[in-house]
């Protein structure tokens, strides 16, 4: 008889692992993005996202069209609806026909389509990808759910648990998001605030889309939340301000401090790191995205 080896598991973290909890498995894109849709198309205040690939072809589950059409329906509602899409660098160049990276073209879908959706694009560091994938509803409610995990907007993503089909899912993706519901979701709309204020991109002329994109901030009101549920220090209460009003003395540049890690899947879980490395801006590209 043999035993698994047991999981590694993070003891510590920069934030607190709080208890209380609600964390439920969707197993694969088909049931992931469905879930994912009826909390979009159920949210009331706020829908935020960070999306790595998305390809052209895809398409969310029960013919509701592409993730923009899904957004900027929840957009026209009235509902506040931000996204924040990598781009790719030269060294990375070759990922952009799989990412909505902010050509020309995906501009004039935006226009043609009159998106109402807020976006800001946001690199990684050089030959690194932004490979976050999270989606946020209803940010700082009391009814604030999250999504996170490792499924990208791809066509071979979208399968449905089984992987069926004449080739038992030959070419197609194995993947999970999480659904979270409690404390946690406070450090996945911390993490979002923080790289929203501070996209690398929201000073250049095509690095925003929408009213507002370019000079909003995503203000959070997770302070008082994280006194009650955290009893954090004056430091960690000081990083709720919007970071972009950070910045250093050496040479102008700005301080960095956003979560650049791939897929939050553990961090989030066990409580995500506030202040990382500034090594800390990318993971290496993946071959399947």
């Amino acid at each position: 008889m043999t035993t698994d080896p047991p999981s590694p598991f993070v003891a510590t973290g920069s934030y607190p692992t709080p208890d209380g909890n609600l964390v439920r498995p969707l197993i694969d894109g088909e049931p992931a993005f469905r879930r994912i849709c009826e909390a979009i198309e159920a949210a009331r205040h706020s829908v935020w996202a960070t999306i790595t690939f998305m390809w052209p072809e895809f398409r969310m589950p029960g013919e509701r069209g592409t993730a923009l059409a899904v957004l900027d329906r929840a957009a026209r509602r009235g509902v506040d609806v931000r996204v924040i899409f990598w781009r790719p660098d030269t060294e990375t160049e070759a990922l952009m026909r799989n990412a909505f990276w902010g050509a020309p073209e995906h501009f004039e879908l935006l226009r043609r389509n009159d998106h109402q959706v807020r976006i800001r694009w946001d690199r990684a560091h050089a030959g690194f990808c932004q490979h976050q994938k999270t989606w946020l509803i209803d940010a700082g409610k009391d009814t604030e759910t999250s999504f996170l995990g490792g499924i990208n907007l791809n066509p071979h993503s979208l399968v449905s648990p089984g992987h069926g089909g004449g080739h038992l899912g030959e070419g197609q993706n194995h993947d999970v998001y999480i659904e979270l519901v409690g404390p946690s979701v406070a450090d996945v709309h911390h993490n979002f605030v923080q790289r929203w204020n501070e996209s690398s991109e929201r000073h250049q002329d095509d690095g925003c889309w929408g009213a507002g994109s370019a000079t909003g901030s995503a203000v959070s009101a997770l302070c008082a939340r994280r006194a009650r549920n955290h009893a954090r220090s004056d430091s960690t209460h000081n990083a709720c301000r919007p970071l972009h009003r950070r910045a250093s003395s050496a040479g102008g540049t700005r301080v960095r401090h956003q979560i650049r890690r791939a897929n939050q899947f553990r961090p989030i879980l066990l409580g995500n790191m506030r202040s990382p490395p500034h090594h800390l801006y990318g993971e290496p590209v993946c071959r399947d995205c």
